[in-house]
């Protein structure tokens, strides 16, 4: 299980991520491939957050700026998605 800050994941809000925690969860989702460049650009928990509210044009900034393949991107929409109502069901 994924800790952050010594807690289970699902004890923590997704914004609490540090960029250590964004790439372990990468590898555990099979995105590790990402994780050097997530922690190049700065991606924690609170830009994971910000991501619901992104438009079409900040997200196909996101796919470009990361490299990242439409299948992964998809991928870790949903991951996010089964995070997020993991931590609402949690608190």
């Amino acid at each position: 299980m994924l800790v952050c800050n010594g807690e289970h994941l699902v004890d923590e809000k997704l914004c609490s991520f540090f960029l250590q925690d964004v790439g372990s969860w990468l590898e555990e989702i099979n995105l590790g491939g990402y994780r050097q460049i997530f922690k190049e650009n700065g991606v924690n928990g609170e830009y994971l957050e910000s991501m619901s509210v992104f438009t079409t044009e900040q997200i196909l900034h996101f796919i470009r700026r990361h490299h990242m393949k439409w299948g992964d991107f998809i991928t870790l929409c949903k991951e996010l998605r089964r995070i997020k109502g993991t931590l609402s069901f949690s608190l």
